[in-house]
């Protein structure tokens, strides 16, 4: 079987040409905000021999397949892509390929049920239950909107206090300028990578906020432990890269907060994490 996967960012769509859970090819464009469905059916017309495509997007979608929330790309909210030039297409949200793509990844080493948590501009999730993506209704997995301190910031969903808006890149950075304007320090341009790289440098604040990170991460890992009790936990998105910093604390957290619970279940960096999401596409014609 061959199919063409997309994974739909806020900036960059990637995509790649998976046969038989090898990836054959990758390429990216900028995530067009227009015309989506054009866009993607122009590549799609580009490859030859496929069965189907399949587009990891970033919001929630319904069971079914229709874009129910899309804050990047506005234009496909109510809309569904059911079919390309007469091939079948399944669309589900970014996160579930991820953890999708996990799944396939780990299942030879046991792993049957799992959490992907990805930590990117916001967070996103998906669940794996014995080998099955978990949807819900279709928007299950939704794990940056889990509230884990009902004072919190205001998240851009319009609730106070989600993972979001504690770990979300939309916020991060700027909780951390915060705290170093008011060490008398100017940060200049604060983003995820800027903040590794100081960190890496042994800077004590960006260390601190990394500390704090895990932590807070700490709280949303050990709530979903506790309802489905996975095999693993496995982090994805450009933050995960991070985790040398915030790896620490999150565990020691995890420990406190469950105890004995945690041991057996490894929570860290998903594995080949450039490719998760395209094989989890391709898995969506045999899950």
């Amino acid at each position: 079987m061959r199919v063409l996967v997309f994974d739909v960012g806020g900036t960059f769509t990637k995509y790649a040409l998976v046969e038989d859970y090898e990836v054959l090819s990758r390429d990216a464009i900028p995530t067009p905000g227009e015309d989506f469905p054009g866009v993607i059916s122009s590549i799609v017309d580009q490859f030859d021999g496929l069965d189907g495509v399949a587009i990891g997007f970033p919001g929630i979608v319904s069971a079914d397949g229709v874009v129910l929330f899309a804050p990047h790309i506005p234009s496909m909210v109510g809309r569904s892509i059911k079919e390309i030039g007469g091939l079948p297409v399944r669309i589900d949200n970014d996160a579930n390929l991820f953890a999708l793509g996990q799944y396939v990844l780990t299942r030879e080493r046991g792993v049957r049920n799992l959490v992907g948590i990805t930590l990117g501009t916001g967070v996103g999730g998906g669940i794996v239950i014995e080998g099955k993506l978990y949807r819900g209704r279709g928007g299950a997995g939704e794990v940056g909107h889990i509230i884990i301190d009902m004072d919190g910031p205001r998240c851009d969903c319009g609730n106070y206090g989600c993972a979001e808006a504690f770990l979300g890149e939309s916020y991060f950075p700027r909780r951390c300028r915060v705290w170093m304007e008011r060490e008398g320090r100017n940060p200049g341009q604060l983003n995820g990578k800027v903040l590794r790289d100081m960190a890496a440098e042994g800077d004590p604040l960006a260390l601190d906020c990394w500390r704090w990170y895990g932590e807070k991460l700490s709280v949303l890992v050990a709530s979903l432990v506790n309802v489905f009790d996975p095999d693993a936990v496995f982090l994805g998105g450009g933050l995960s890269g991070a985790f040398d910093f915030f790896g620490p604390s999150m565990s020691v957290e995890l420990r406190r907060l469950l105890g004995t619970r945690i041991d057996g279940v490894p929570v860290g960096p998903g594995i080949r994490r450039d490719i998760s999401p395209f094989l989890g596409g391709f898995e969506l014609f045999r899950n």
